[in-house]
């Protein structure tokens, strides 16, 4: 249990701070959700490199002629393993993949946008202008799609909508704790 908390622990300051996108937070998440299967996996196969702390206490106890695990405990682990990905599901069900124009319009595929989507249309208008292009590679995503305001609002909504930073308890929680040191200082 203490590697998977230490784990949750990474995967929860990862998705905290300053100028975090919901893409990102969604990215992060659905990479810790793809890995569960494997760490099951690997647990099931006694390849416990994903739990260091279960594999030192491992190492430390057992002798050549030991099963690393007993079958039990190992069926308690990856039961444990499905419990928790299955409750990742129930937090992230809703679709976390976001159109890929917005990450790199210069990318998309227009054929797999709508004809009725009139979004279309600023996006081809997008990629004919070379101008743009460099002007995307010098500037971070955001910056780009804020530098396109006045000439295509309609993409431009569309991408702040999944650009803009996510509200999170992060500042009150740095500023709580920055305040604590400083009390604890006095």
């Amino acid at each position: 249990m203490a590697d998977i908390f230490s784990h949750l622990n990474e995967v929860s300051l990862s998705i905290q701070g300053p100028d975090l996108t919901i893409i990102e937070v969604a990215e992060r998440l659905q990479a810790f959700q793809a890995k569960l299967p494997l760490w099951k996996r690997r647990l099931e196969t006694d390849n416990f490199a994903n739990f260091p702390m279960l594999e030192e206490v491992i190492s430390q106890s057992r002798t050549d002629n030991t099963e690393a695990l007993s079958p039990s405990l190992r069926g308690n682990m990856v039961e444990n393993l499905d419990r928790l990905q299955q409750s990742f599901k129930g937090y992230c069900s809703g679709d976390l993949n976001f159109e890929l124009w917005i990450r790199n319009p210069f990318l998309a595929d227009l054929n797999a946008i709508s004809d009725d989507d009139l979004g279309e249309d600023g996006l081809i208008e997008l990629k004919t202008i070379q101008m743009l292009r460099s002007d995307f590679n010098s500037k971070n995503v955001a910056e780009f799609w804020c530098s396109l305001t006045q000439a295509n609002p309609r993409l431009v909504k569309r991408a702040m909508v999944a650009l803009f930073p996510l509200a999170t308890s992060y500042l009150c929680e740095s500023g709580f704790s920055t305040l604590l040191a400083i009390k604890k200082t006095k």
